[in-house]
C-alpha cells in the first residue's frame, strides 16, 4: 500500500504544484473497482508543498477525481455501445 503511495507522490512532485494534485486525483479515481488511496499522497504532498492552500487544493483534487470518473463513465459507455451494436 504504501509503494502506491509513494508513486502517486512522485508523479505529484513530477508535474508539480496543483496540476501533480490534478494528476493524482484523475489517477486514482481511473480504476473503478478498486479504490486506490489517492487522497493519502494528495494530503502528503500538500502538508510538504510550502504555499499551498487547503480550499484551492480541495478544489483541484476534486475537480480531477471528476475527471477521472468522467473518463471511466465515457469509456465504459462507448464500450457498451458498441457491444450492444454487434
Amino acid at each position: 500500500m504504501s509503494d502506491i503511495i509513494h508513486w502517486l507522490v512522485s508523479i505529484a512532485e513530477g508535474f508539480g504544484g496543483y496540476l501533480g494534485i490534478f494528476v493524482v486525483s484523475i489517477l486514482g479515481n481511473l480504476i473503478p473497482f478498486i479504490p486506490i488511496p489517492y487522497l493519502v499522497a494528495v494530503y502528503l504532498y500538500t502538508a510538504y508543498m510550502p504555499g499551498s492552500h487547503p480550499l484551492i487544493v480541495g478544489i483541484v483534487s476534486g475537480f480531477g477525481g471528476g475527471v477521472g470518473k468522467l473518463i471511466v463513465f465515457a469509456l465504459t459507455r462507448g464500450a457498451a455501445l458498441l457491444i450492444s451494436q454487434e
